[in-house]
């Protein structure tokens, strides 16, 4: 189908583009998000069950990844028990109230 334009020029109509809205071209070209995906609800691995797997499994990765694992529980049951996180928390969180005092 042409369309005259002013006696000038004429289009197709089937060429011409929307230039309202969403173009038709994404929805024949839309792919599945990826990326990172969620990981599932899962119970966390107690030390002693870590403590077997570490003896069992012969993989350098896996027992890397276990060991880090026990390393970070440490390093954070060290901040808890340290008293640093109370520290922090008494300074920067908890702040007592000015109308507290009077």
């Amino acid at each position: 189908m042409l369309v005259e334009y002013e006696g000038r020029a004429r289009k197709l109509m089937h060429t011409r583009r929307k230039r309202v809205g969403e173009p038709e071209w994404r929805d024949a070209h839309k792919v599945e998000p990826c990326g990172i995906k969620a990981l599932p609800e899962f119970d966390s691995p107690m030390h002693g069950e870590l403590v077997a797997l570490y003896r069992h499994a012969r993989d350098p990765d896996v027992r890397r990844a276990i060991l880090e694992v026990v390393r970070a529980r440490r390093v954070i049951g060290e901040i808890e028990d340290s008293g640093l996180s109370r520290g922090y928390r008494d300074r920067h969180i908890a702040q007592p109230s000015p109308y507290e005092a009077l």
